[in-house]
């Protein structure tokens, strides 16, 4: 570790940085909005150590392309019912405004979690709609499938967060992968990439890349070939990809809607994809659906999730959530290159934060994973 640091001198930049940057006082055309799952403080300092030493640094004075951004805040997380929120909960927060119950979609806190009856009064709309309405181009990209907890808030209402495919406790509401395909909003997206193809396919059909794997819908419907007709009827220049091979080859001045899953389920792990490369990153997804949303004049929205930093801590496994995490900034920094900040405006916030610490007094540049 070096001890030739000014540290005063350091302080002094960073001040100075600080007090000449002019207050931007634009109403932002396009809004990009970041939600790490799952990606607390801890994890943010976990994550700013791992890239720095997988760069070969120490890694604790490593700066995140997300630590670039002109202001911090904190927020604070709970439900209506749970001091402890949950993804669905969240979402509905942040994308609409109103804090709801425990698990649920898309819907105000008068509908009970599990209940169908009363969604239709309950029905909150999300950010999506509003830009929507006001004539932008909205979609979204994640690495979990695309009927999730959070990307779910963008086109549907629920009363329960599972209710993805046909089921039979889901009584007479749509299940939400057909709210993606049957609302407004779902089949106005420019864009929606991430995973979960086999919610959207009967339990007959094969998946085409996992041949052990089928769909799970019982009502023998298939939504991709359903989503694909929808737009020709409407004569857009659509597309849907399910590889990688697919994906790259998409040309966004010939593609208007883009719709992508590229897993059955989730994305694989980003330490995982790294070893096969047969998935796109979310730095590429980032990256395409911004090529497709900024095409016209009228401005957008759009959502990225780095989705399963999350689930690696669902299962202990540190060292998945913080690759996924350096992915997850890397988006960032691509969309902080790509943009002009008199107009965009960038958000990177977390839906809750998780079971992860740092023990001890470690050393300088200690191995997190030991």
């Amino acid at each position: 570790i070096s001890a030739n640091v000014d540290w005063n001198a350091q302080a002094q930049n960073t001040l100075n940085e600080k007090l000449r940057r002019p207050q931007n006082t634009n109403v932002a055309k396009n809004i990009i909005f970041f939600l790490g799952d799952g990606m607390g403080v801890s994890t943010v300092t976990g994550i700013r150590i791992y890239k720095g030493q997988k760069a070969g640094n120490p890694g604790e004075e490593t700066i995140l392309n997300m630590d670039k951004l002109p202001y911090t805040g904190l927020a604070k997380t709970y439900n209506t019912d749970r001091q402890v929120p949950d993804s669905a909960a969240t979402a509905t927060a942040f994308l609409s405004g109103v804090k709801t119950n425990w698990g649920t979609i898309g819907v105000d806190q008068t509908l009970p979690r599990f209940q169908c009856e009363g969604l239709e009064q309950a029905k909150v709309p999300s950010i999506f709609k509003w830009s929507q309405d006001e004539g932008k181009n909205t979609g979204f990209v994640t690495s979990t499938r695309i009927t999730h907890a959070t990307p779910s808030v963008a086109y549907a209402h629920a009363g329960d967060r599972y209710w993805e495919n046909d089921k039979p406790e889901t009584g007479s509401c749509p299940d939400i992968a057909r709210q993606l395909i049957e609302n407004e909003v779902g089949k106005n997206l420019k864009v929606a990439l991430g995973g979960g193809r086999s919610y959207f396919t009967p339990k007959t059909l094969v998946d085409p890349e996992v041949n052990t794997t089928f769909g799970r819908r019982s009502d023998g419907r298939n939504l991709i070939e359903e989503w694909k007709q929808v737009q020709q009827n409407m004569s857009r220049r659509a597309e849907y990809v399910w590889n990688k091979q697919q994906f790259e080859a998409v040309n966004p001045q010939n593609v208007d809607y883009l719709l992508g899953m590229f897993a059955p389920v989730h994305l694989d792990f980003e330490l995982d994809r790294e070893e096969t490369m047969s998935q796109p990153s979310l730095k590429d997804l980032t990256a395409k659906a911004l090529d497709i949303l900024k095409k016209d004049n009228k401005g957008y929205f759009l959502m990225v999730e780095g989705g399963r930093i999350d689930h690696a801590h669902h299962s202990g496994n540190a060292k998945r959530s913080l690759a996924d995490g350096a992915m997850f900034d890397e988006a960032i920094g691509y969309a902080k290159d790509n943009t002009d900040q008199s107009d965009t405006l960038i958000i990177v916030t977390a839906d809750h934060s998780h079971t992860f610490t740092i023990g001890g007094y470690p050393s300088r540049g200690n191995d997190l994973f030991g």
